[in-house]
Order: C-alpha cells, then sequence, then structure tokens
C-alpha cells in the first residue's frame, strides 16, 4: 500500500480480514512516499515491496524458493497459472531458477462490451502484439502488466527500478533481469492468459464516450512513454560489449597489459547473441515501427491518390508497389487475427467462469452479460475496418508525442488507468488510487 493513499493502513487491513483464511501468510507494507530519487508509480511500489520480500525471506542456499508476481490490481489470475509455474520450477535446477522469467498472456473480457468500438479494437491489437512472442521455440517474450520473477533473479538485478525512466517497469524489468544474465534469459511462456479490465471512463452517453477515448489514449501515452528503454537497451547492449571487449584484451593479450588489470576483470558468461538479435527486434517491433509503418503507409496512399504524370526512380517505384502490398496484405491478415482472435476470447472466458465456479464466487454474475463468452461474438468486420484508425490514434500519435517530449524531459507522472469499479453494477465507475474501497 501507499503512505499517500488516504486510510492506506485500514484498507490493508480490512482486505487480510477479507481473504487471509484462503492464503498460507498474508501481510502488508506501507511504500513512504517521497522517498529521494523515486518517481511515482508502478515500478515504484514494486520496488519497495520487493525490499521488504527480501527482508523476510533469503535465497540462500538454505533459504526458501520464492517466486515474485506482479500484477494490476484488475487482473484476475487462474490457479493454473501459479501451478503451472511450481511445476516448471521445481523441475529446473537452481542455475536454470535464477534465470527464468515467467510470462502470460492477456485478455480484456470482463467490459469490453460497455466501451467504445476504437477502445476496444486497441484493446484488442494490444493483446495480440503480447501474444505474438509467445508461440513455440520463442526466445525473447516481454511481458505486458502480469509475470513472475523468481526471487533469486530479483536480488541478483537489485530489484526494481524506481526513477522516471522506469515507468514501463514489465518491459524495463525484463531487459534489467536479461542484461543481468548476458541475454541467457529464459523466457518461460504460462499458457493461461491474465483477465483484464478495458480502460472506461464510468461516464455515459457522448461524455463518456469522449472520456473513454481520452483516458485510453492517457494510457497509450504512458505506454509509448517506455520508448526510453529502447535506449536503456542500447546503452547496456554496448556496455556489456564494452566489458567484454576489455576483458578479452586483458586477458588475450596478457603481455601488454598490466597484472592487477587482470584481477579487476570478473569472470564473464559469454553473450547470446540470437537472444541479443530477438530482444532488439522486438524493441524496433514496438517502438519504432508503429509511427514508421504509418508514415509509409499514409504517404503511399497519398501517392497513389495523386499521381503525377513526372517518371520516379525505380528503386523508389518499387518502394511504393510494396507498400501497397503491404496495405493489403496487412488488411487481410487484420482479418485473420480478428477471426482468430474471437476464439481465443471464448475460450479464456470459459475458463474464468470455470475458475470462478470453482472456487464458489460466481454470485450473481450467471445473470451478467459482461461475464458471458459471447460478450464478443460480434467482433469482426467492424474491428479490422477500424484498425487503421485506432493504431494511428494509440499507436503512431502518441509515439510521437513521446518521441518529440523526450526532446525535453524525461519525466511523466505515472497517472492510474480509469477501469470500472464492478463489472455488476449497470453503470460502471471510474477508479484511481485514491478512491479504492
Amino acid at each position: 500500500m501507499e503512505e499517500r493513499e488516504a486510510d492506506a493502513k485500514a484498507k490493508a487491513t480490512r482486505l487480510m480480514e477479507l481473504v487471509g483464511h484462503d492464503f498460507f501468510d498474508i501481510s502488508f507494507t506501507i511504500h513512504p512516499a517521497g522517498l529521494t530519487g523515486e518517481a511515482p508509480g508502478k515500478s515504484s511500489n514494486e520496488s519497495w515491496a520487493a525490499k521488504q520480500i527480501m527482508r523476510k525471506y533469503s535465497s540462500q542456499q538454505s533459504g526458501p524458493e520464492v517466486v515474485v508476481t506482479i500484477m494490476d490490481a484488475d487482473s484476475h489470475l487462474s490457479p493454473r497459472y501459479f501451478a503451472q509455474i511450481f511445476v516448471d520450477y521445481m523441475a529446473l535446477s537452481k542455475e536454470e531458477r535464477a534465470a527464468t522469467f515467467y510470462v502470460s498472456p492477456i485478455v480484456f473480457d470482463r467490459n469490453s462490451h460497455q466501451v467504445p468500438l476504437l477502445v476496444r479494437t486497441a484493446d484488442v491489437v494490444w493483446s495480440g502484439a503480447g501474444i505474438s512472442t509467445m508461440y513455440a521455440g520463442s526466445s525473447v517474450c516481454i511481458p505486458t502488466s502480469v509475470y513472475s520473477v523468481p526471487l533469486r533473479l530479483v536480488e541478483r538485478t537489485q530489484g526494481w527500478d524506481t526513477g522516471y525512466t522506469a515507468i514501463g517497469e514489465d518491459m524495463h524489468m525484463y531487459l534489467k533481469c536479461f542484461f543481468a544474465v548476458s541475454g541467457r534469459l529464459r523466457s518461460k511462456v504460462i499458457y493461461t492468459a491474465a483477465s483484464q479490465c478495458n480502460v472506461c471512463s464510468g461516464d455515459l452517453g457522448i461524455r463518456g464516450y469522449a472520456g473513454t477515448v481520452a483516458a485510453r489514449y492517457q494510457q497509450a501515452l504512458r505506454h509509448m512513454w517506455g520508448m526510453l528503454d529502447t535506449g536503456y537497451a542500447l546503452r547496456h547492449a554496448t556496455a556489456m560489449l564494452f566489458l567484454r571487449a576489455r576483458f578479452w584484451w586483458c586477458h588475450g593479450v596478457g603481455r601488454r597489459t598490466l597484472h592487477h588489470l587482470k584481477q579487476q576483470q570478473p569472470h564473464l558468461p559469454s553473450i547470446h547473441k540470437t537472444n541479443m538479435l530477438t530482444m532488439l527486434y522486438r524493441l524496433l517491433e514496438a517502438h519504432i515501427l508503429p509511427l514508421q509503418l504509418v508514415v509509409a503507409l499514409t504517404s503511399s496512399t497519398l501517392y497513389d491518390t495523386a499521381k503525377s504524370s513526372r517518371p520516379l526512380p525505380s528503386v523508389l517505384r518499387v518502394s511504393f508497389i510494396i507498400c501497397r502490398a503491404c496495405r493489403l496484405l496487412g488488411f487481410g491478415a487484420m482479418i485473420l487475427f480478428v477471426y482468430r482472435y474471437r476464439a481465443y476470447h471464448y475460450l479464456c472466458v470459459e475458463l474464468r467462469r470455470a475458475d470462478e465456479k470453482l472456487a464458489r464466487k460466481l454470485g450473481d454474475a450467471d445473470n451478467e452479460k459482461g461475464a458471458e463468452p459471447t460478450t464478443m461474438a460480434s467482433i469482426g468486420w467492424r474491428e479490422a475496418v477500424v484498425f487503421p484508425v485506432a493504431g494511428v490514434l494509440f499507436g503512431a500519435i502518441p509515439a510521437l508525442q513521446a518521441t518529440l517530449m523526450h526532446l525535453y524531459s524525461v519525466r511523466l507522472v505515472y497517472t492510474v488507468s480509469l477501469k470500472p469499479l464492478s463489472a455488476r453494477t449497470q453503470r460502471s465507475k471510474s477508479i484511481d488510487c485514491e478512491s479504492l474501497p
């Protein structure tokens, strides 16, 4: 809990009373406000909590085996998530456990019928972007909102960063762990989706529509502010190469170097080059392509609309032909993705309802439209048609704004995304960290 939140201790105590019987052990900690070098946000909260975990538990040879799970307040995790982590973790050696990062796909399934088509389309694509890296054999899987890290790896990286450059805490922590093990991070996908809520302003009518779209744009800007992680990755990749070059120079050219310099060099594991290249490509997909593709495809479309009689150089002419083909193939791929996503969404809702029934917590949600697997049955050509608009509004424009703002500052105030208060109410209400029950 955060100290700046009103009645934080009372809320934590109340939560422990409500759910304490479901856990072997449960406790809470209060994150002080205004600590030096900290920027308010999820990453600094996690950093404080991790320090308390490391004080309570020890991952030394005689200590317990601990895995730290990070999730958003609106996340719903299936018991299968933790069961799969347990099975995988116990099958690994001590060295493998300390270099494994667990990620999970996400699905926006609890209030999709209550948000504008633009917002729903953006979140469907956001979910699909994360899933696209989780195929069999993928060596680099960047998490989205929900992930788990062994305490050994948390200690090795000294926990989460707390500055403004760590606003994209999920990707930032993944990169931090990635470089801590020289790119030899084992990404383990847990194939049980984490249920999430779409951004929702809570108002009705035109005001509610505009408020939800504006809230989703602010969330997209926060996501794109994470482009700072591209610079973080490039700096650490360069430093890693430099350290190994210095190590090679001191040990490989021994007669030319001083003995005391050799003693200063630690044993450095070799860099996993394939993972390094894959990681850089993932950053290209996440931070560069959203804007570059829009610029390329828009330019080629404008050219096709207003062709000039002047002959073009062959290279430029071929480029326009490729862009035209990319537009057609991209639209076809989007239709195929939406078609496949319907089945994915249906399965995720079915499994979540089964978990709720098993836990005897479904209550009166049987009659709740938002919990029905058919909520997204109408998804299809509308999302595919609207995708270009949603992609520009929640992808390219926030990326451009974040890039320009980075010229002046790396500071962005972390704001909690507006989410529905309860799926059982007819009118969803937005909440922030100051209004949690």
